[in-house]
């Protein structure tokens, strides 16, 4: 019987030990969430003149290449199978797939669409909480690869130049190579990966090589209730920069106590990429930074420059400003005021190195007492959790989708958006401070199928330490500097512990916006309370009991089927009982895919895949996908009419003596631009008509008209 048992131990061993060597042990070790991966920096864009920098477009930069487009592509199942030699440039790759960059495979004939809500795609509901074994749970014989060859040309006007790569979202991991080199490895799928490729590549034609996993240890932290897919979801490109560089910077842009002037402070970091040769200590170089501050009609309202500073070669140095800008026009989501600040980087003779336009609106963020507040006021938060989707492609979306976005939740009376689970694509952050929406920027971190117990929750284990922070602040670095963003959350459904303690504590020391978490529950670690689900009849007695935090609803209202039947009554609670803020209803958009099953074409959810053959129920939590504002091509649903109404800023009231009581519920401005049509209506009939133009009512008050 011992004899047995050694001999179960062993194959035990063998079979865990063998399948930690069919993958890189990049993939299973959470310590190693990234090699040769550049730090995160603010999501903007260097553009050799002002003129340029004036139009904000990168595709007009003649040191920027898309690498959009059609790659040479291979995909196997079992990663055993995947080509180990491909990135070499001999490598024959004519009987490869051409395949679309960016694009997720499943939706596009590789591998099957996974959509569970818990669970680990990659586990199944059967392999759950204290079960698991982690980072080993993954499958030996079924974790797809996805292998990818392009061949660019660096130009000319590219040498003696720095190039880097920014790959803006791989899932779920990935090594690089370029020209048979292996440059890197990068984890965390929703922000950009940049790597330093200077040395790697030459004038003229170059190969960039890439080797995608389906699942790795970062998907431990990726466990969000949204379609499982993979490959690339976002653009990647190319850009160069001199040698002396703005790499990154920092913007604060609030109000004074009388929230009626601007306080501006930037700090600027400026990377010197020169190697100085044939000498053992590094010369100086000399350069000066200026910030020229223009509102939205292109007057200048301030400027600065810095005195003459120095960097040592491959050294770097930072310069900061401060100042106080009288009578500032603030930024709400009603009133999405821009100024635009350009940073200019200009060598020691003044000539221009380069210019970064960065979008400016001064706000005040904070908490006074149990209130949340914006430039002063206690708004409330009409709020939706936005997931990335579009109906046919996927978690990859063009800027048309986003700005349909954008539009249907301004229709929708839609003030505040959560990016749920992680931070969204750059271009739609642009436009949130553009048309105005309160922004919940929320790091990819979820690990729900792993559950809460301190035993066994990821937040708990230090082992995760590493990548829990990454995320959190990676987010934080890109972000930054986009007025729209009103507070940070740690991640969603992924416990409490030790690492979301120390995330928590990092960004209070970084920033001056509230930090929330929903699994911190009651613990120190969150400035709000951002519960989930809460009935309507449970607001009124937190605004009563002792604690003294604001309380606005991270997920609500879930939508699905013939649903938000009670929305008006969390209204009701939330507009008449102190420390209520609102909420986020769960969810923007229904996450349905297009596609063809039976011959029919279909709106597909979960339990539709595989197209043929059995559902295998471990791996689908079905129809639960389907459950939005809007449907999965953005448009209307009953739902949405009933979130709109509910929603209004603008409401109306027969007061029975010929007279009509309106109500601006606007924080910011008044409703002189809308107008009142009325009718008489008699036995279904139309008999009197009427306009009133002269809507000029103030926030928050109540006008009378006959």
């Amino acid at each position: 019987m011992k004899k047995k048992n050694y001999t179960l131990l062993i194959l035990s061993l063998f079979c865990l030990f063998a399948n930690a060597q069919d993958l890189p042990i990049e993939l299973q070790t959470p310590e190693i969430v990234s090699v040769n991966r550049l730090p995160m920096r603010a999501s903007a864009y260097a553009f050799e003149s002002r003129t340029l920098a004036e139009k904000r477009k990168k595709e007009n930069s003649a040191y920027f290449i898309s690498l959009n487009g059609q790659w040479k592509f291979n995909w196997v199942k079992d990663p055993r199978q995947r080509p180990t030699d491909f990135f070499l440039a001999k490598f024959d790759d004519s009987k490869w797939d051409n395949f679309r960059v960016p694009a997720n495979w499943e939706t596009n004939g590789c591998g099957t669409p996974i959509y569970v809500n818990q669970p680990y795609e990659f586990a199944g509901r059967q392999l759950t909480g204290a079960r698991m074994n982690p980072p080993f749970d993954i499958p030996v014989d079924n974790n797809p690869v996805g292998s990818y060859r392009k061949k660019i040309t660096i130009p000319e006007n590219w040498n003696g130049r720095q190039i880097f790569i920014n790959l803006g979202a791989v899932k779920s991991a990935f090594f690089i190579w370029v020209n048979g080199k292996k440059v890197g490895y990068s984890e965390d799928s929703k922000l950009a990966a940049e790597f330093d490729i200077t040395k790697y590549v030459k004038t003229g034609e170059n190969l960039i090589a890439l080797q995608v996993y389906r699942w790795s240890d970062g998907s431990y932290l990726e466990c969000q209730d949204m379609w499982r897919i993979s490959g690339i979801e976002r653009d990647v490109y190319l850009f160069s920069t001199p040698k002396l560089n703005i790499v990154d910077f920092k913007t604060i842009a609030t109000l004074d106590q009388t929230y009626t002037k601007g306080l501006l402070s930037a700090s600027v970091k400026v990377n010197n990429y020169k190697i100085d040769q044939r000498t053992n200590h590094s010369k100086a170089d000399s350069f000066y930074v200026s910030l020229d501050l223009v509102d939205a009609k292109n007057n200048s309202i301030y400027k600065a420059d810095s005195k003459l500073a120095t960097v040592l070669g491959n050294f770097k140095q930072t310069i900061s400003f401060s100042t106080q800008i009288d009578q500032i026009k603030n930024w709400s989501a009603e009133v999405p005021y821009l100024y635009t600040l350009y940073i200019t980087l200009k060598d020691k003779n003044e000539k221009v190195i380069e210019v970064i336009p960065q979008r400016i609106g001064f706000r005040s963020i904070e908490i006074k007492g149990s209130d949340f507040l914006v430039n002063g006021k206690r708004v409330f938060l009409k709020g939706v959790n936005r997931h990335e989707h579009n109906a046919t492609q996927g978690h990859t979306l063009t800027h048309a989708d986003m700005e349909k976005d954008m539009e249907m939740m301004k229709k929708l009376n839609v003030n505040a958006v959560r990016h749920s689970h992680y931070p969204p694509d750059p271009y739609w952050m642009q436009l949130c401070d553009e048309y105005g929406l309160y922004v919940i920027d929320e790091a990819n971190i979820e690990s729900h199928g792993r559950y809460y117990s301190l035993e066994t929750s990821f937040a708990n284990d230090k082992e995760w330490r590493v990548p829990h922070l990454e995320r959190v602040q990676r987010m934080y670095e890109r972000d930054k500097n986009h007025p729209s963003i009103v507070t940070w959350s740690l991640g969603n459904e992924a416990g409490n512990g030790v690492n979301f303690y120390e995330a928590y504590e990092w960004l209070k020391k970084v920033d001056i916006r509230p930090v929330q978490y929903e699994r911190a529950e009651n613990d120190y670690n969150t400035d709000i309370i951002v519960p989930q689900y809460p009935s309507p009849n449970y607001l009124p007695k937190y605004s009563t009991s002792k604690n003294t935090r604001p309380f606005i609803m991270s997920e609500y209202a879930h939508i699905m089927g013939n649903s938000l039947g009670n929305f008006k009554e969390y209204w009701d609670a939330i507009e008449n009982n102190p420390k209520l803020q609102g909420g986020f209803v769960w969810e923007w958009i229904d996450q349905a895919i297009d596609t063809v099953k039976n011959g029919k074409r279909i709106m597909a959810y979960g339990g539709d895949f595989p197209l043929s053959g059995p559902v295998d129920e471990n791996f689908s939590d079905n129809n639960f996908c389907v459950k939005g504002v809007v449907t999965a091509y953005r448009g209307m649903t009953p739902m949405a009419v009933e979130l709109k109404k509910v929603h209004q800023f603008i409401k109306t009231t027969f007061n029975g003596t010929n007279q009509i009581n309106v109500n601006n519920s606007y924080f910011f401005k008044d409703i002189s631009n809308v107008q009142l049509n009325w009718e008489l209506v008699e036995n279904g009939k139309v008999i009197q008509t009427g306009l009133i133009t002269n809507l000029n009512v103030a926030p928050r008050a109540t006008q009378t008209f006959t």
